[in-house]
């Protein structure tokens, strides 16, 4: 199992613009002034530009090798930047086999809309797909028989999760060229999870198991929000590997199991000298025990947790940037 940051930033977190110079281009043009030290300045200004460093949602993506060859790309939680976050490392919505959702905040499901249109107008998403259509547009197509779901993406979430998904999407997925009742299933093979399911993946010779783990994340007087975050397992192995996603700190209590339990644990983490309540804060997570400390790699941050100003050398596990890999 490969595991890759796509981003480790909060919801809020919008990157940095800084000067940049292009040098190759202003060294080549002082070489060719005749005069340069009374036009340097002037020259210098021209080759200014506004580079810009974003810092993108969190959000992971899982690559399995499977036994024909192929890779199979989870993606767990996909803000409204996770098509950038793709390229930033190569890919494309495209190139996503299973999109799972935790909870429907914006930083975590905004980019549904995006992969719903661009999966579903691409003829190529799939070799099944170009097939089905025999060369005519979609539109003529599904509106007299449904797309099999081996020519969709897979979206899986905990039921309780999809029964919010379609309302926040449905505004920009409603409407389609000829195509009445649209749903989720238009565009996606959904799978609906519970609290007992356990999905068994390959990953070359070895089995994952994952499961739904459901922790508190948002409580007012009238409601309370749920984040289901995942473990995978492997089958007959030491690894047990836990996202809890967004989540308040160790709430329910009881969650302390499934943290002792796992090995790794990809933890969100509040750095905002603003506590918000919804999130583990770095403050609370230093008073856990240091072996469950030091299994966490801490993402989701406002501020990057450094040493001396946050935490402590060596005090966690590690603190995860933007391209991160890990490979068990």
């Amino acid at each position: 199992m490969k595991v890759t940051v796509l981003g480790a930033h909060g919801a809020f977190s919008i990157g940095k613009h800084s000067d940049v110079i292009d040098i190759s281009d202003l060294v080549q043009l002082l070489q060719e002034l005749k005069n340069p030290n009374s036009e340097v300045e002037e020259i210098i200004q021209r080759y200014i530009r506004r580079a810009y460093y974003p810092t993108w949602q969190s959000n992971f993506l899982i690559e399995l090798p499977q036994p024909d060859g192929k890779i199979l790309r989870i993606v767990i939680d996909f803000g409204g930047d996770v098509r950038h976050a793709l390229q930033n490392i190569g890919l494309t919505i495209n190139d996503i086999d299973i999109w799972y959702c935790s909870h429907p905040h914006q930083d975590h499901i905004g980019g549904i809309e995006g992969v719903a249109l661009s999966t579903f107008f691409n003829p190529g998403f799939r070799k099944e797909k170009l097939a089905f259509l025999e060369g005519k547009p979609i539109s003529m197509v599904v509106d007299t028989k449904p797309l099999p779901d081996n020519c969709k993406p897979v979206l899986m979430a905990h039921e309780d999760v999809l029964k919010d998904v379609w309302p926040a999407a449905r505004p920009g997925l409603e409407t389609l060229e000829g195509i009445e009742n649209v749903s989720l299933e238009t565009y996606f093979k959904v799978v609906s999870l519970t609290k007992d399911s356990a999905i068994e993946f390959k990953d070359g010779d070895r089995i994952w198991i994952m499961k739904p783990i459901r922790s508190l994340h948002v409580v007012n007087d009238r409601d309370f929000m749920n984040s289901w975050g995942l473990t995978f397992e492997e089958k007959g192995g030491t690894h047990r590997i836990y996202f809890p996603t967004d989540s308040q700190f160790m709430s329910p209590k009881q969650i302390r199991t499934t943290y002792n339990k796992s090995t790794v644990i990809y933890q969100d983490c509040e750095t905002s000298p603003f506590p918000s309540d919804v999130h583990a804060h770095i403050n609370d997570l230093r008073t856990l025990p240091a072996d469950i400390k030091k299994k966490m790699l801490l993402y989701h941050y406002q501020e990057m947790p450094t040493v001396g100003k946050h935490i402590d050398d060596d005090e966690f596990g590690g603190v995860l940037e933007m391209g991160d890999v890990q490979e068990y």
